[in-house]
This record gives C-alpha cells, sequence and structure tokens, in this order.
C-alpha cells in the first residue's frame, strides 16, 4: 500500500558528459490498520518528505559515475501517535563497460545511511551500509557474470534493495551478504540457452536474523 509518487518538482541540467537532478516534495500514503478488538479498519494518512538530488558523469564513452543525496522526514504511528524521523542516505556507483576491447564490463555501488536518532520508531537501530559489486567476462558463446553484496541494515521505507537469491528462501534481502557465480551459453544455431547459477549468501548475523541461505 505504499506509493512512492512524489509530489513536488525538479530541475534537471543534461550535456555531453554531465547530467544533474535536485528533486524535493511529498510522498502521501496510507496505512490501514486492523483493530481486531473492535473490529474494525483504521485509515491513516501518511505524508513524507523527501529532498534529494543526483550528479553523473560520462567519462570517454565507457565509464559513468553517478552520485547521490537524499534527505527525507519519514513519518509512522506509535500507539496511534504520530511519530517522524529524519535520515539522510548517500550512495556513488561506478560503471565501466567494454573493458579489455569489449571482453569485460565492471559495476560497483555504495551507500550509506544515517538516521538522525538512534532509537528509530521506538526501537533502536543501525545506520546502514549497501555495497554491490559485479564482474562480466564475453567469451564467445559464453558470458560470465560474477557478483557480491553486503548489505547491513539497509532498511528503510525509500531503500529497498533487490533480493539477492529466490522469493521464496528465508533471507533478509536488507541485512545480506555474499556472492553469486552464473555462467551462460546461448547456441545461435538452435536459440537455446542453457546456464549454470551458484550463490551463497549469509545474513550478517544480526538477532533478528533468518539465518543461512544458500
Amino acid at each position: 500500500n505504499l506509493d512512492r509518487t512524489i509530489r513536488g518538482g525538479d530541475i534537471q541540467f543534461k550535456s555531453d558528459w554531465v547530467d544533474a537532478t535536485v528533486f524535493g516534495g511529498e510522498v502521501k500514503w496510507y496505512e490501514f490498520v486492523d483493530n481486531q478488538s473492535e473490529n474494525t479498519y483504521e485509515e491513516r494518512e501518511i505524508n513524507d518528505e523527501l529532498f534529494g538530488g543526483h550528479i553523473g558523469f560520462s567519462l570517454m564513452n565507457f565509464a559513468e559515475i553517478d552520485l547521490n543525496y537524499v534527505s527525507g522526514t519519514i513519518y509512522d504511528f506509535i500507539r496511534s501517535t504520530e511519530v517522524e524521523e529524519d535520515f539522510q542516505t548517500y550512495s556513488g556507483s561506478v560503471e565501466m563497460n567494454g573493458l579489455f576491447n569489449g571482453y569485460i564490463d565492471f559495476y560497483a555501488e555504495y551507500g550509506k545511511l544515517m538516521w538522525d536518532d538512534d532509537d528509530v520508531f521506538g526501537y533502536e537501530a543501525e545506520d546502514g551500509e549497501a555495497l554491490y559489486s559485479s564482474l562480466t567476462g564475453y567469451l564467445g558463446d559464453f558470458t560470465i557474470f560474477a557478483e557480491y553484496k553486503d548489505y547491513d541494515y539497509w532498511d528503510y521505507r525509500y531503500g529497498r534493495p533487490p533480493t539477492a537469491d529466490r522469493e521464496d528462501e528465508a533471507s533478509e534481502i536488507d541485512d545480506i551478504k555474499g556472492f553469486r557465480v552464473k555462467l551462460d551459453y546461448y547456441s545461435i544455431a538452435t536459440d537455446t540457452l542453457i546456464y549454470f547459477s551458484y550463490g551463497s549468501f549469509d545474513n550478517q548475523g544480526h538477532p533478528d536474523s533468518l539465518g543461512n541461505v544458500s
């Protein structure tokens, strides 16, 4: 029930080698609470505030560097009382394609989440970090892909990373680390793709983690 549409505005600038965006506004959504004791549903309107910006650089037609910043105030309810929490996120990424005469692609990103309060919505929360990197190699009909990810306390309303494994596995996608390798073989003659994939991921071992997933 979370609509992440920002009702506000942005300013954008683009050129051959740089693009930049500054944005800000309000995110309006509704929380539905089941009051079992009264057999009723309560609809709560929540209005979060987000502000931020992005700047990206294109270098020599093969490398991209991106920097991002977001600051926000998010709201919730504790025992029917509205409370607010402020946070900031910083992130950066680098992407290089076509290295070594087109045989290698590389990508890496890092993010930092910082809460202004140590007790977020009534419970102690740590600042979060997110690290992801991948390397792709192209050898004729074969493609080799390797990735590593390390998400630690990366849990907030507007920062959900993609799952690191099958959706039906018991892993905490915002509190996980590990790697995956994948080998693809594609036959043009028969239009057939054959692949092998192996991944091993561990939750960070915090008290509320669910355990190891491979």
